[in-house]
């Protein structure tokens, strides 16, 4: 409202000279030079609002550079607007504090930890992070990388086997007994003792022992840290902007390279840092939920209204007139409504 009031301003000041009777309030000329420096102010943090707000992209991995750029643009426009100078301290407050409880979460190390132009790198360049900050990511890094792996390993030893891999399997003992068979049989001993003897020494052993839980363990970190060391020496050779990088297509591209680092990134990503899509997209609820159909559960609410956000978007993008109004049958039974065709 004031960027509209600022823009709109001389037009404002010719229509209340136009219209004396009218006695229209205005702004003086000093509080429009205060509104203009607020406004001024206030674009640094709408413009990292914007960047964080973005749809059909992941932001979670910009979240702490960004808040950390944030932070230092409005110190410096401490010096540059003194009479704001403890607004915007208040405010640079409020974002140390947030930002120093982030630094905390795994979230915010895994997503840009699965960022190619970023990985660990930001942890070691920013030292208010501390000494030990690369080394917890790399901590947090590696317990998520190592949950994936076990949920891998536990997959692939229950898995059942088709009959194709029985045959198999049954086909190799067989040519493994044929082989043995040479040294395992004896004349039919004289003797019923000789018979036990005989019956216990062509007992084959068990091939198959299953390992240990530390032995698994150990398997599973080692698959973890040469994935990990794969990844660290990994060269991207994009460009190291922040947010130039398509996280999602790079993960499609490299997800039987890195396929750890893969599931990671898969569970991060959609994360997102401000609530604003969501809100786009939650924000027309009463449209779809009307009076006439209050009685829908909370799950189907949010399958339509995600549905009904993506066909409006589509309206924008390929200009189509196709009404957007899910209860237009149950208003208007006789209506010749075609929502999805």
């Amino acid at each position: 409202m004031v960027q509209r009031y600022l823009e709109l301003y001389p037009a404002i000041l010719l229509y209340t000279s136009l219209n004396p009777g009218m006695n229209i309030p205005i702004v003086s000329d000093k509080q429009y030079k205060v509104l203009q420096d607020i406004c001024s102010v206030l674009s640094i943090l709408h413009s990292a609002q914007e960047l964080l707000s973005a749809e059909k992209t992941p932001t979670l991995a910009l979240a702490l550079p960004v808040y950390e750029a944030l932070i230092d643009a409005l110190e410096n426009a401490t010096s540059e607007f003194p009479q704001l100078r403890h607004a915007i301290r208040m405010a640079i407050g409020k974002l140390v504090k947030y930002v120093d409880k982030a630094r905390d979460l795994p979230v915010y190390a895994l997503a840009m930890a699965v960022n190619p132009g970023m990985k660990f790198r930001w942890f070691d360049e920013h030292q208010n992070c501390g000494p030990t900050c690369q080394q917890q990511a790399c901590v947090v890094t590696m317990e998520a990388m190592l949950e994936v792996q076990q949920k891998r390993h536990i997959s692939a030893t229950q898995q059942p086997q088709s009959p194709l891999e029985r045959a198999s399997q049954a086909q190799r003992s067989g040519f493994q007994r044929l082989l043995t068979i040479g040294s395992r049989v004896h004349r039919a001993p004289n003797t019923a003792s000789g018979s036990q003897n005989s019956s216990t020494t062509t007992q084959a052993p068990d091939s198959t022992t299953p390992l240990s839980s530390n032995k698994i363990l150990i398997a599973n970190m080692r698959i973890v840290e040469a994935e990990l060391l794969r990844w660290e020496q990994y060269e991207w050779t994009g460009s190291n902007t922040l947010g130039t990088v398509n996280l999602v297509e790079f993960w499609k591209a490299h997800r039987h390279v890195f396929p750890l680092f893969f599931q990671v990134a898969m569970n991060v990503l959609p994360a997102q840092v401000s609530s604003v899509s969501s809100e786009r997209a939650f924000s027309s609820s009463k449209f779809t939920c009307t009076p006439e159909r209050n009685k829908i559960s909370e799950e189907h609410m949010e399958y339509l209204q995600v549905l009904k956000h993506s066909l409006h978007r589509c309206t924008l993008t390929h200009k189509n007139n196709q009404t957007l109004d899910f209860m237009a049958r149950i208003v208007d039974p006789d209506g010749d409504m075609h929502l999805l065709n």
